[in-house]
Formats: structure tokens, C-alpha cells, sequence
């Protein structure tokens, strides 16, 4: 049933006499814009209602679609001059259904501004400039870690308007892949290391990367518990042969971290082993960005609501409950001494060569945002991101094979530098 049929429908049911409204009629619809057609439905209800006319709504379980919410002891007006509504009921309204209610109209009420005055407020309205919205900062500084934080005080969770969002991520996209082809035929090299709570956003991040990154030299490693083979190696040996080569980006979702993580957590490594890995982490990581790596870690925190929030999403959603484990729940039973790890953690490796990024992430787009700023800011310092002259021999045969000329080239440059220009803005 489409959108004009149910409304004619409702708007039938509800003129006539009062009656019962099948509500399997009207069950499992799936209406889009629910909110604007219930604007429609109340102005046009408002202009066929006399206070002779009432409405009775008896023992209906009917899908909210008039925008309304809660119906309790609130008054309703509709748009146009019939007057308001008021609801009549024996007992609280649940958000989201209609049951045993009587609307009246009295009598006695003033009536709303007349067609012309509803029309100049509505100029008026139209012609006020809108107010600025202060966007929330994602400067990589602000998620710095200079010193030992403290999970349980943090208490600003910015959250991104989804329109912003996307524009953002478009834009931010298009500055890493500017960024890629840099590295390409360079000695740059860089690794992301993503480390987080259960459900905090790592694989989202690494999907809008995956989208895109050319995947001949972008690379990602699921991290999972070593092997019996890797068992028997030192923690570490497992992840030397992932490391990035020349022009090449890598991503570790969850990284050697283990081991002053779940490792220390769980009891999987004693504490002499885990307390001793502080120092052989910052170790290796002093060899790889002396060496030339650029380094990059990030840590996606959420609050334990907003984690039950995801558990609950992932289990009733066949399509995300892959993700979702034995392993998260046991986990979550032992949060304070994760945080405890965590804490420990950022304050004892987040180095001046390789700092740590603690990223709010409740909101799962101010989040992914945060994380790619953090990643072009640091992939992208000192690299020039003009395109590679175009090969000599290369452009002889497109001369003479495809009829391609200099000035064609140039023009094609200057298109190509107007955009990365425009792209290439911090936001």
C-alpha cells in the first residue's frame, strides 16, 4: 500500500462513523518520511473538521505516523483554523502506538490566526539567515596523549551531522589518495595501528579507507590470537612479516598491543612478560620509524552504554551478528581491569616518535572523521601531493597513438591542481 492509498484510507476510516480500524490492515507497512506525511494527514484534517465532527480511535494498535510521540495529557493543534485538539484518554499513551483514545473538538477555544497571518510568519521565517553551527573540532592535536588519561572522566563526546559527515569523508578520502600516488615509486611507507573497545568503530574505519585506497599498496591485517607455531616465537616475530614496504600503506586492526591487553587481562602472559613489554614495544617501534615508517596509533573509546547499545544492535541484526562473540561478553565482564590496561598502556607507549590518538567515538561518524584527520595530518606531512610528471616515452606514444597534445596536458594539470587545491583544506 503506497502512501497516497494509506492516507486516503486513514483519512476515510477516520470521517466516518466510529468504528474499529483493523490493525492488520496497517501493520508491517514500512512508510518513508513518516513525519512529513503525518504533517499532510493533520493539515488535512484540520481544514475538513467542523466542532461538530470527532474523531474515535477505539483499541488500535497503529504505527505513529503522524509525528505525534507520546499522547498523554498533552494538547494537539493542528495546522489551519479548526483549533486544537484535545485528547481524551483513560490511561497513559506508550510512545509509538495509538490505543483507546477519544479526540474531541470543543467548542470553546480560540481559533488559530487566519490563512494570511500563518503566511507572512512563514515569510518571515524564510527570509531569516540561519544561524552558524559550530562544528565539532577533529584537529589531530585535540586527541593527543601527553599524559596518563583517564577514561571515567572523559565526558565530551562530540557527534557529527551525517550531511557534514559525508562531505567531510569525501573530501578526506580524496586527500589520501593523493597521498597513495605520492607514495608510489617513493621510500615512504606508513602503518596505521587501530586498537579499541569491542564494537568502538576499528572495521568501519578500515572499510572507508578500503573504499579508497588501491589495494595493490594498501594492505590491511586482522590481528587475531597467535597460533600454536607463534605461541613457541617471541609475541612480536609474528609481526615483523607484515610490515609495509616502500610506497606502501598497512593497517593493523588490533597490533602487538595484545600483549599488555588482553595477554596481561587474561593471564595468557605472566606479569614479568607483559610488564617488560612497555619497553620492548617502544623498542621496536623506535626501529621502525627510524627506519622511515611513518607510525600512526589510534585508539577508538566508547562508554560501557554505548557499548551495550552495539552488543544489542549486533544480536538482533542477522546481518552484523557474525561479528559479535563468546569472547565480547567475557570481556565486558572485566572492564575496570581493561581500563586499568588501557591507561597503563597509552601512558606508558605514547612516545614524542610515536604518540598515541585517543579518539571519543559514541558517535560513529565523528569518530571515523577524527580517525581519518588524524591519518592524512600524519601521512601527509612533508609530502608533496602534486601528481608525477607524466614519462617522456609514455607521452610520445600518447602524441602519436591517441592525438594527445602538450596544451591538453596542461590544461588537465591546472584542472587537477584547482581541485587537489580545494581538496587539500584542513577542516
Amino acid at each position: 500500500m503506497g502512501c497516497n492509498d494509506l492516507f486516503d484510507h486513514l483519512v476515510g476510516a477516520l470521517l466516518q462513523k466510529p468504528r474499529h480500524l483493523q490493525p492488520e490492515r496497517l501493520s508491517g507497512l514500512e512508510i518513508d518520511r513518516q513525519y512529513e506525511f503525518g504533517r499532510q494527514l493533520n493539515g488535512k484534517l484540520a481544514r475538513l473538521f467542523t466542532p461538530q465532527n470527532a474523531i474515535d480511535v477505539t483499541r488500535c494498535a497503529l504505527p505513529l505516523l503522524f509525528g505525534i510521540g507520546t499522547i498523554g495529557d498533552h494538547k494537539l493543534k493542528l495546522r489551519g483554523s479548526a483549533g486544537p485538539l484535545l485528547p481524551i484518554c483513560d490511561q497513559p499513551i506508550p510512545v509509538g502506538t495509538l490505543h483507546v483514545v477519544m479526540i474531541r473538538l470543543t467548542r470553546d477555544v480560540k481559533r488559530l490566526p487566519g490563512a494570511e497571518a500563518l503566511a507572512m510568519k512563514g515569510d518571515r521565517r524564510r527570509r531569516r539567515k540561519p544561524r552558524a553551527v559550530l562544528l565539532p573540532d577533529t584537529n589531530p592535536r585535540c586527541f593527543l596523549v601527553k599524559r596518563r588519561p583517564r577514561l571515567a572522566n572523559l565526558t565530551d563526546y562530540p557527534e557529527l551531522d551525517f550531511a557534514d559527515y559525508e562531505r567531510r569523508l569525501a573530501s578526506l578520502q580524496s586527500v589520501l589518495q593523493l597521498i597513495q600516488q605520492a607514495y608510489l615509486g617513493s621510500s615512504e611507507r606508513a602503518l596505521v595501528v587501530l586498537e579499541g573497545w569491542d564494537t568502538a568503530g576499528k572495521g568501519g574505519i578500515v572499510r572507508r579507507l578500503g573504499w579508497a585506497l588501491d589495494p595493490r599498496s594498501f594492505k590491511v591485517h586482522p590481528i587475531s590470537a597467535p597460533d600454536e607455531h607463534e605461541r613457541a616465537e617471541h609475541y612480536l616475530q609474528r609481526f615483523w612479516r607484515h610490515l609495509p614496504e616502500k610506497g606502501q600503506i598497512v593497517v593493523f586492526d588490533r597490533s602487538w598491543y595484545g600483549r599488555v591487553l588482553v595477554e596481561r587481562v587474561e593471564g595468557f602472559a605472566t606479569e614479568a612478560e607483559w610488564r617488560r613489554a612497555y619497553r620492548e614495544i617502544n623498542e621496536f617501534e623506535r626501529v621502525l620509524t627510524d627506519s622511515g615508517v611513518r607510525l600512526i596509533k589510534l585508539f577508538l573509546h566508547i562508554t560501557p552504554d554505548e557499548q551495550v547499545r552495539r552488543f544489542r544492535d549486533r544480536i538482533i541484526n542477522p546481518l552484523k551478528r557474525w561479528k559479535l562473540s563468546y569472547e565480547d561478553f567475557r570481556n565486558r565482564a572485566r572492564r575496570s581491569d581493561y581500563v586499568v590496561a588501557i591507561e597503563d598502556m597509552l601512558e606508558e607507549t605514547s612516545t614524542k616518535f610515536a604518540p598515541w590518538y585517543l579518539i571519543p567515538a559514541n558517535d560513529k561518524p565523528f569518530g571515523r572523521i577524527a580517525a581519518f584527520r588524524v591519518i592524512a595530518d600524519r601521512l601527509g606531512k612533508g609530502v608533496s601531493l602534486k601528481p608525477h610528471p607524466i614519462n617522456p616515452q609514455l607521452f610520445k606514444q600518447a602524441r602519436r597513438i591517441l592525438g594527445v597534445s602538450a596544451a591538453d596536458i596542461r590544461r588537465a594539470a591546472k584542472k587537477a591542481d584547482r581541485k587537489m587545491g580545494s581538496k587539500h583544506v584542513s577542516r
